[in-house]
């Protein structure tokens, strides 16, 4: 997935779909919207961050995982919890660095982002829930080994700045942020257009 900050709004209609997709409780979270304030400057004083799971190449939580209840797809590279091997230890969560896990009660179990695996990739589509609701573009899902492909194309552009969250960790994770505006959007969509996904309707 590619995250282009500056076209964050903060709507969390992303936040709203994924939960109503996913069964997320109130209380727990699959993807949340962070917020930093600058002091002290007069041309930006708010600063939208999306972050969700970033289905590390070396995920952490996967090595801390003493049932293997979490393990990374070796076809799709997604991070993937099967619950009833989960024994809600929450080993993994002090070992994800993102704070990306919280424990299910309902499930008895860890639970955090599949990039929708079980309610939507599996079944055919080709977004998250997350991505199909933004109404910006800011969150951008694909296949990055596919060169044709947009997220392949947005990683390895040369005009614009990509990183990644906490690389100190080498993690190798797979959620990229470049800052991103509506030309680079058009640009490599070639006149694409996003079509907003209503999570109530689907």
């Amino acid at each position: 997935m590619v995250i282009r900050q500056s076209l964050c709004i903060d709507c969390e209609k992303c936040v709203d779909a994924c939960n109503k997709i996913n069964h997320v409780p109130d209380y727990g979270y699959r993807t949340r919207i962070l917020t930093k304030k600058y002091t002290g400057t007069l041309d930006k004083q708010v600063e939208f961050i999306p972050v969700l799971c970033n289905h590390c190449n070396a995920a952490p939580c996967v090595r801390a995982c003493p049932t293997r209840a979490t393990y990374k797809d070796p076809v799709t590279g997604i991070v993937r919890m099967e619950s009833k091997k989960c024994i809600g230890c929450k080993t993994c969560m002090l070992a994800c660095p993102y704070d990306a896990r919280y424990f299910s009660a309902e499930r008895r179990a860890i639970d955090k982002c599949d990039f929708c695996w079980e309610e939507r990739l599996s079944k055919g589509k080709t977004q998250t829930g997350c991505s199909a609701a933004c109404p910006t573009g800011a969150r951008t899902f694909g296949n990055l080994t596919d060169p044709d492909n947009i997220v392949y194309k947005l990683v390895h552009q040369l005009e614009e700045k990509v990183w990644v969250i906490r690389p100190a960790d080498d993690t190798k994770p797979n959620v990229f942020y470049m800052k991103g505006n509506m030309r680079s959007v058009d640009n490599i969509l070639q006149g694409q257009k996003f079509k907003y996904f209503d999570p109530n309707k689907s």
